[in-house]
């Protein structure tokens, strides 16, 4: 038997059980009142491990897995980093030689070579994000109790934390520069250009981590 308290739905399922309804029958009839997947086969388990009278085996030997998950997932979040980082740097660029900043000066060196790293950082980058996000799509099309790992939830929420962070911080310089009368237009493009990738991210990827939260069992 599970230690953890019993599911609310138990004695709905008992009851429906009894009189004859299939799984299937029954999750239709919880998703239609609102329970999600999870919630539904949550409380399946809780039902079928009292009529065993025992709790259901646990899979073993699944470390190695779960070190893959980790390090794709990882690569994921860091190449997402490096090539948003890359595109920032290129837009910075292009906006700095097309409003130059009287005091500092533009050189057409140091542009070049701006652009020529940053452009490497999107070739290199992008292309590994891109592919193990859409491998790892395809995978939770066939195994959506993945979305719940706690390694993509721990990776997204840090995520979101750093890009929610960009965003307050670029948001905070705006303010400052308006109050201190010194908004030009490079500032504001630049202002721009943070708030779109990392609002961008953050707007992304908080949808994820919503559909990744485990749902309560009471």
């Amino acid at each position: 038997m599970p230690d953890d308290p019993p599911h609310p739905l138990l004695p709905f399922i008992r009851a429906a059980k009894a009189g004859g309804a299939s799984d299937e029958s029954l999750g239709a009839i919880l998703r239609d009142r609102g329970w999600d997947e999870a919630g539904i086969r949550r409380a399946l388990r809780h039902f079928y491990e009292e009529a065993a009278g025992m709790p259901v085996p646990e899979r073993r030997g699944d470390a190695g897995n779960r070190a893959l998950e980790a390090f794709i997932h990882l690569a994921i979040f860091i190449s997402l980093g490096v090539w948003t980082f890359g595109v920032g740097s290129i837009l910075f660029a292009l906006i700095a030689r097309h409003f130059p900043d009287s005091q500092s000066g533009f050189y057409v060196a140091s542009y070049r070579t701006q652009i020529a790293g940053a452009l490497a950082q999107v070739i290199v980058a992008s292309p590994i994000y891109f592919l193990l996000s859409r491998s790892d799509a395809r995978d939770l099309a066939h195994n959506p109790d993945r979305a719940r790992g706690s390694v993509r939830r721990w990776l997204t929420a840090i995520t979101l934390v750093l890009a929610g962070s960009v965003v307050v911080g670029d948001l905070v310089a705006f303010v400052s520069h308006f109050l201190n009368g010194g908004l030009t237009a490079r500032f504001l493009l630049d202002v721009l250009v943070v708030l779109l990738l990392a609002g961008g991210v953050f707007a992304y990827y908080l949808p994820a981590l919503v559909r990744q939260r485990e749902p309560a069992d009471d």
